[in-house]
């Protein structure tokens, strides 16, 4: 009995064609292209509730301020309130004077560190959203908007200029009286904590319709967090309270009446 052996080689797999590829690279991309957006809106989603939460922290902290120290709310900074000059007693934050004209917070000096965190770092990490991190971040002062390094900032939150009460010495503005928590008129209507969009210090003059530097930012998905005098936080859209992102340097584009019932403190209608 005789063996016989096939002469004939195992078949080998064959492999993709040129246009196969090019059909699962196709596909691949569509798919990218329809997954990539809902992903970035997701995490810039993720970044607005982590805005939010900063925005309740800071306005708790005014509130702890203001149960100790009879009611009084801790003032805001304008640019002028540097460690180099005297500022009031009860200025929640210093402005650095490194920032030449506005753009950096003193994380050392002001009498609300306390209430935020004893870590230097913990309160710089409050005090910025995480969707405004870039390196060199804009600064709007004057109605020109700054992009160069001297105009660096640290920060992303300010304060309705209101909190400031008045200024005795505007040669200055070192003599703010502030203002008592209870005298803020409707206080769930009320903006008192700005998310803006290009600040250059504490203060945002939101409930003067002229000034053009300070604007609600539409960061957020064309969207920005404002922190209310109650304590809440919303993501709104700046046009909902008065403003208009497109033409901010208009005061025609501006709806008085929102803006007076949002953003002016002791405004009743």
């Amino acid at each position: 009995m005789s063996v016989q052996f096939s002469s004939s080689a195992p078949r080998r797999r064959r492999g993709f064609t040129l246009v196969e590829l090019l059909v699962v690279i196709g596909i691949i991309a569509l798919l990218m292209s329809i997954l990539l957006p809902a992903l970035n809106k997701a995490r810039e989603n993720a970044r607005q509730v982590k805005c939010a939460n900063n925005m309740r922290q800071i306005w708790m902290a005014c509130v702890m301020y203001a149960n100790e120290n009879k009611d009084m709310l801790p003032i805001p900074p304008r640019v002028e309130n540097t460690s180099s000059i005297t500022v009031a007693p009860s200025m929640g934050i210093v402005m650095d004077p490194n920032g030449n004209i506005g753009g950096i917070y003193d994380y050392n000096q002001g009498t609300l560190w306390p209430y935020i965190s004893r870590s230097i770092q913990s309160r710089q990490d409050v005090f910025n959203c995480p969707t405004d991190l870039d390196a060199f971040r804009p600064v709007s002062r004057s109605s020109t908007i700054n992009y160069t390094a001297s105009y660096e900032r640290n920060f992303t939150y300010s304060w309705n200029a209101q909190l400031r009460g008045s200024d005795m010495d505007t040669s200055t503005w070192n003599k703010p009286t502030g203002i008592r928590l209870g005298s803020i008129v409707m206080p769930a209507q009320k903006i008192a904590l700005v998310e803006e969009q290009y600040p250059n210090d504490g203060c945002a003059f939101i409930a003067n319709t002229n000034d053009a530097d300070d604007q609600l930012t539409n960061r957020h998905l064309k969207r920005g967090n404002q922190g209310f005098a109650d304590g809440h936080v919303e993501c709104i859209f700046p046009e909902d309270v008065g403003f208009n992102t497109n033409e901010p340097n208009d005061t025609s584009y501006i709806n008085v009446q929102k803006r007076s019932l949002n953003c002016d403190l002791f405004y009743r209608p």
